[in-house]
């Protein structure tokens, strides 16, 4: 069984060339003015497909119960079904984490 400390959610939106200016905006704000707030919120990153047809939301959280919590959180429960309704299509996985690195400064 995987750990369930840190874990990260990917959500990947399928998106087109009229609604992805929105998206990118309305995803933005759930990822910078309300996650920072919530418990357990680590970090997270906004990324789109060259080609402009996904869009993909990566939060890093402390625990699977955190990342929970906050789809609970009805800021965020909010947001994300207006996301939910400006997309083709879209799809959510949560991941465990099991090896990290970081960059090291050469010297």
């Amino acid at each position: 069984m995987a750990d369930e400390a840190n874990v990260v959610s990917i959500v990947n939106f399928n998106v087109t060339a009229q609604n992805i200016e929105r998206v990118i905006r309305h995803a933005r704000g759930l990822l910078q003015d309300i996650a920072p707030a919530l418990q357990g919120f680590i970090e997270g990153v906004l990324l789109t497909s060259e080609d402009e047809t996904q869009i993909v939301l990566m939060a890093h959280w402390k625990s699977r119960d955190a990342w929970a919590r906050a789809e609970w959180n009805e800021q965020v429960a909010r947001g994300v079904a207006e996301l939910y309704e400006e997309t083709a299509s879209y799809t959510i996985k949560v991941f465990h984490e099991v090896a990290q690195a970081t960059r090291r400064e050469m010297t």
